[in-house]
Formats: structure tokens, sequence, C-alpha cells
């Protein structure tokens, strides 16, 4: 056959030897597939077929009589398309092309081609479905007109409708004879048929199912006895009706398909706020085997942040519903759900923490619902000892954690050396997203009573209603054994390390933070002391976009009127420990400015809030002096290298390490020389009336004396100056504590978790 021509081999019926006419077929249609058999691409050859519509295509298309030819009918002239998806390009069909494009087999590379490649190769590309059109008939039997789409020629639609029922008969006839014969089965084996009619069925099912019209008539079925809530016979098998749908086909639906979550939620909440039968059926459904199945796929799991936040929201009205109806810590089943959803943190949650969210907002959640029915809950189920674990990691004498590590470190208290955690478990975008976590670990620790661990408790006043969760100190709880190892046991240090980092990391639960630190330092100058250290090496090494929360936290902190205030104060400003502030500001004077004056600062508001801090800072007369005189040089030098009044940049919002002349900075400065002020005017009423001998050095100033009559003052700040204004301390303050600088212009971005020290 030629490469635009297919021959039909004779037919024959091999049962009775009936001869069937001989047919000539064109080919006019290849699909080819390149690739393998688990993957690839499909393509097409197709043949341009056209109508014959005038004398010259009749005389050389038309078949000829049998008696005018010895050969096939001659093909079509149409030419050949290769259709590749939006690629569509005429190719040269022929008997070699045809070859190389369809027929698969191998094939030798071009010379230069085969540089790295075998000379012999395969093709992965192969003709996988041929397109063939009669032609033509055999000799003495009646030609096979040729079909056309064209509906203007009366003639060819009835020739081709004539050849169309001729194919048909001629089929029917070979399939009545094969089955007359035998050789087509009568019925589809039972087990193929078994098989379909099953995966109809459930096609026929699922397509039902997953129809719009049936989640509204569900929904509308169990919202029926929605008003017989004081029958349990019928709000019961709504509220099984409902679990049953909604878990097993509801939450598995796309997205665009569950639009009426909200008004499932409701139905739900309906029953178990209004039967407590249904809501203690629920609690045993969810603390049995076939609910908390249920726990983790849809709460934690799920890539679908609509269903996490439903299930939460479902499981949160049920604890609600609980309060109402019991409203009693020992009720079984609400504690082993409860446990149930603690466990989760020890794998579940560590392992899909970025879907772990709505998980955590539901744990702290629960302590908004019934103060303290929750929060005594927690406790007896292990909830604190559950959630360290998980935030912390393991034991120190357990095995390193993935982020953290180990290093010999010394006991304050024993003087022992000891293989220690030291790291973190979590990096610092990881736990952003436990801000809740933290947040329910500070109530549960402010709802304990930490007074049998101070140690300087008998020379202490009583701690201040200011520091007790809600001002209420009356309801507080004993420390369970876990809690107490934690904050004041060996793994005290790891504690303190995370809240202080929490306070950089989270500005949420800045608040909450900053109080515990507060609560459970006052009167125990271990923990006073872990927080401190810990506060203060991270002002060195925290970028100083991060050092606003270290700052507040460490203000609070040194306003603490209890008998470890004092030393509080002087560990912090001035040591023994390796990074007192005062030594911060000498240290990073030259490689990161922004730092020194971000402490200047702190001390600056600290000695407006705290007369032990200002009188402790008063007697660091020639560290002081320093820092202020830095401080005023770098506002000249910043003028001068700007040439502009103040900077559109920030000294507080930002990393850079350059300094820059703000309003901030200015009111600062104008604070720091008023303290220094002070400083020197102390200086004089303490200093002895001078000798005669010595009286020509009373024309100079305190500061003039430290540093020689002919030494010159400092320059003063050039440029224009900001037009005279009081500055009450508490402005100082105040822009401190909430506001940010930004230029020439102070925008207030007060939050509502920043807490004054006035509370």
């Amino acid at each position: 056959a030629s490469a635009s021509s297919a021959t039909a081999a004779e037919s024959s019926d091999s049962m009775s030897g009936e001869q069937l006419p001989r047919q000539w077929f064109e080919l006019v249609g290849v699909v080819v597939h390149s690739g393998q058999a688990n993957a690839g691409h499909y393509y097409s050859f197709i043949k341009e077929r056209q109508p014959r519509t005038t004398a010259a295509s009749t005389a050389e298309h038309v078949v000829c009589p049998p008696e005018e030819r010895d050969g096939p009918p001659a093909p079509s002239p149409g030419k050949w398309y290769r259709f590749n998806d939006t690629l569509v390009e005429e190719v040269a069909m022929s008997n070699e092309a045809l070859e190389q494009e369809c027929f698969g087999g191998t094939y030798k590379a071009k010379a230069y081609d085969s540089v790295s490649f075998p000379e012999t190769r395969f093709r992965y590309w192969n003709g996988y479905m041929l397109f063939y059109e009669a032609m033509g008939s055999a000799p003495g039997a009646e030609p096979a007109a040729r079909r056309y789409s064209s509906g203007s020629d009366v003639s060819c639609a009835s020739s081709e409708e004539k050849g169309s029922q001729q194919r048909l008969s001629q089929l029917e006839a070979l399939v009545n004879r094969g089955e007359k014969k035998g050789i087509f089965t009568e019925r589809i084996p039972g087990r193929i048929q078994k098989m379909v009619h099953e995966d109809n069925l459930r096609f026929m099912i699922d397509r039902a199912k997953f129809a719009g019209e049936y989640y509204t008539f569900v929904r509308e079925l169990v919202s029926c006895n929605s008003h017989h809530l004081d029958s349990p016979d019928l709000a019961l098998p709504s509220l099984q009706l409902a679990v049953n749908y909604l878990f097993n086909t509801y939450l598995h639906l796309k997205h665009n398909l569950r639009h009426d979550m909200e008004k499932w939620t409701i139905v739900f909440k309906t029953y178990v706020m209004g039967s407590a039968t249904a809501c203690e059926w629920m609690l045993s459904f969810f603390s049995s085997p076939d609910g908390v199945r249920y726990l983790s796929p849809f709460l934690v799991e799920c890539p679908d942040a609509g269903v996490r936040k439903f299930f939460a929201q479902l499981l949160l009205d049920l604890f609600t519903a609980f309060s109402e109806h019991f409203g009693t810590p020992g009720h079984e089943a609400a504690n082993s759900l409860l446990r149930h959803l603690l466990v989760l943190l020890n794998k579940e949650v560590a392992d899909n923490c970025k879907t772990s969210s709505n998980y955590l907002i539901l744990l702290y959640s629960l302590l908004s619902i019934k103060y303290p029915l929750f929060v005594v809950m927690m406790l007896t189920q292990g909830a604190f000892d559950c959630m360290i674990r998980f935030l912390l990691g393991p034991a120190a004498a357990g095995p390193v954690t993935p982020n953290g590590g180990g290093q010999l470190e010394t006991n304050v208290d024993t003087g022992e050396s000891a293989q220690v955690f030291t790291g973190r478990r979590w990096s610092s975008q990881q736990s952003r997203d436990f801000e809740s976590l933290h947040s329910l670990i500070c109530q549960l620790v402010l709802s304990c009573d930490v007074t049998p661990y101070q140690t300087a408790a008998a020379n202490s006043p009583p701690m201040p209603d200011s520091l007790f969760l809600d001002g209420v100190p009356e309801d507080l709880m004993p420390m369970p054994k876990p809690m107490e190892t934690i904050l004041f046991g060996q793994d005290s240090k790891k504690f303190a390390r995370e809240v202080v980092w929490s306070s950089r990391e989270m500005p949420e639960s800045f608040r909450l933070n900053t109080k515990l630190v507060c609560y459970c330092c006052w009167a125990n100058a271990k923990f006073s002391g872990l927080i401190i250290s810990e506060i203060q090496s991270q002002l060195v090494s925290a970028p100083t976009n991060e050092l606003r929360g270290l700052f507040h936290m460490l203000l609070r902190l040194l306003c603490l009127e209890d008998s470890l205030q004092n030393e509080r104060i002087k560990r912090t400003i001035d040591g023994p420990c390796s990074n007192p502030v005062l030594g911060i500001i000498k240290s990073f004077s030259e490689s990161d400015s922004i730092r020194s004056y971000q402490c200047i600062k702190f001390l600056v508001t600290l000695s407006n809030k705290c007369a032990a801090a200002r009188n402790f800072l008063l007697e660091q007369s020639e560290r002081w002096n320093w820092a202020v005189t830095w401080l005023r040089t770098k506002m000249s030098d910043s003028w001068s290298s700007t040439n502009t009044q103040y900077s559109h940049l920030s000294n507080e919002g930002t990393q850079a390490k350059l300094f820059q002349r703000t309003f901030s900075a200015q009111d600062t400065l104008a604070e720091a020389d008023a303290l220094l002020t002070q400083l020197e005017a102390r200086d004089q009423q303490r200093e002895p009336r001078p000798s005669p001998e010595h009286q020509h050095r009373q024309q100079y100033s305190p500061h003039q004396r430290r540093h020689g009559p002919v030494q010159a003052p400092p320059p003063p700040v050039q440029g224009p100056q900001l037009p005279p204004q009081h500055h009450a301390p508490q402005v100082v303050i105040e822009q401190y504590e909430g506001e940010e600088e930004s230029g020439s212009i102070i925008t207030n971005s007060r939050s509502d978790f920043f807490e004054t020290v006035d509370e």
C-alpha cells in the first residue's frame, strides 16, 4: 500500500466460505503518542479532504470503473497537516516521512549530533491510532461513494446516506453470523457484570450526594427538630445525623461547594446549647475512638483553613454548652476530650505548625468561657506540662532538639557543671505562630500562687493587686509540680529565655508576658537574676528594631517596689553582670550608635518613672556624663553630615546602625541634660568650702573641673532648634512606651497590649 492508502484484506466468513466484496481505504489521519507508557503527549497528522466540485477534480480523483484500472483508486490530493496543541503546520507526508513520524523503531543520528549519545537511538514517538476512509469497491462491486460535508450537492448527500446504510447492513449481518456461530458470548461474565453494576451504583450515589440540592435537603432535615429540644428522642437523632453527614461528607467537599457553613454552625450550636442530652452525647462521642479520629485531620492537618476554623468553632461551642449544662471540673467525658486535644501537641501539632493556629486559638479561648473552670481542668489534665514540652522541647537530660544545642554551664547555686539545653526548639518565624500558646501559658501561671517560692518575702511589702490576673488574688490555685520545676527549678533558665524571646517576637502577647515576669520576680532573687541576665544578653545580640519589647519588660521589672528593687537596678545599670546598660552604651558607641542611643533613652525614661533608679544613676556621675556628652556630639555630627534639620528615618523601627537626628532624639538629649544638671548641682552641694589657694577653681562648673579648666566645653548642637516648649517627664515616657518616631513627625501607634507602669 502507498503512504496515503491501505487495502483491506479479503474478508471471508471462515464458517460458510462466503466471500465479501473487496473495499479500498485511504489513510486520512494518524494520532501519535510521544513519550512512555506512564507519561507522554499526543498530537495528530490530518489530511485535508475537500469535495470534488470541478470537472478537473472529478476527472482526477473519482474512483475509476473496475474495467479501467488494475490497482487501487488514486488517493485524494489533499495536503497533510500536523496538529500539535496550538501549533498547526503543513508537512510533506511521503513514505519516508510516514516511517520517521509514525512507525517508531530505531534511527541513526546525524554525525554532529552523536557527541554524548549513541549513534543508534530509539524513537519515543509512535502511531497510536489510524483513521481510514473508504475509497471505492473491488471489480464487480458497487463503488462506495466518498463522504463530504458539503450540503449543497443533493446527489452527493443521497449517495452518502446510501453508503452508510450499506455499511451498517454489512456490520449487522457480520454480527448476526458471529452470534449464530458462537463467536460472541451471549452475556458478560458474572464477576465483571457485578463490578460494573457496583461502580455504576456508586457513581449515581456520589452524583446525588454531592449535589447542592442534597446539601440543603440534609440541613433542612436536621433542622426540623430544633424546636423540640426538650424531647431527647427527637433532638438526639437529628444531632447524630448532622455529625455523620458533616464529618463523612460535607467537610470533604471543595471550598466552593461549602457555601452554608455558617448555617451548619448555627444548627449544631442550637442542639448542644438547648439540649443537655445532646451535649452529653457529643462529649461522649468525641472522647470515644470513633470521634477522636476526627480531631487531628479536621483541626490540625487539614490544609483548608475554612474547615479548621469551622471544626474549632464547633468544639468551642461544645465546651461552652458543657459549662452551661454541667460546669463541673470532674466531668469524665469533658476531661477525656480535653486530654485528647492536649495529646495532639506531642506529634500532630509539631508536624503541622503552619496549620495549627486554629487549634492553639481554641485552647486559649477555653479560658474565656468560664473562669476558673477550665483553668482547673487544664492544670488537672497536665496542660502546662504538655505545652512547655512542646514549646521548649525535651528535658535537659533528653536528646538535643532540631534547632537546639547543648553546652557546658555552671550552676550558680551549687557550682557544678552540667550539659544543659541552651538552644530553642523553634525558629523565630515558627514561634510567631505560637502566640496563643504563650498567652495560654501566661494565664495558667498567673492563676497559680507563687508566694511559697518567694526568697525575700519577709522584707517585701504585699504584692500589689495590679500584678494579679484581673486584680483578683483570692482565686489563686496551688502550683502543680511540673510548673514549679519549670519556673523555679532546674529548667527555669530555659523558660526565662523563651519568655524574653517572646517579648521581642510576639507583640500581641507582650502584656501577659510582662505581667508574668513581674509576678514571678516579685521578692524572688533567682528568677529576677535569670530574667535580667537574659534581657541584657539579648540587648547586645537582638536587632535594634526588636529592642522595644525588651526595654518595656525591663522598665516594668525595675519599677517593682519590693525589697529587691535596688539590687535589680544596680545589676541592670552597672553590673556586676557582663552586659550592664552603661557598658552597652560605651561598647557600641562607635559600631552601633542606634543601640547606644536606645539604651540612653531607656535610662532617661527609667529615671523619670523610678526614683530609686534616678538616685542610682546620679551616683554614676562619670559614666553618665560620658553618655550624655556622646549623645550631644552625635546630634551635632548628625546635623553637619546630613545638612538637614531632622531625618525622615527612625532610631527604633529600623535595623540600621547609624544614628539619626529626630525630634525624639532631641527630647531624649534635653531630659539627659536635665538629669546631668541635677547631678552637677548635687556635686556642688556636697563639695566642702574651697581653700583660698583653690578659689580660682570656683569659676568652673563640675563638668569643667573633671576635664580641666583649659578644655573647651562640647560644641553646641548646630542648626535650627525646636521652638522652646516644656517637656514634662510623662511626655517622654508615653512616647517611649507607645509611639513610633518617624522623622520630624511623631505618629501615635499605641496598641492595647502596651500597659503603662502606673497601672
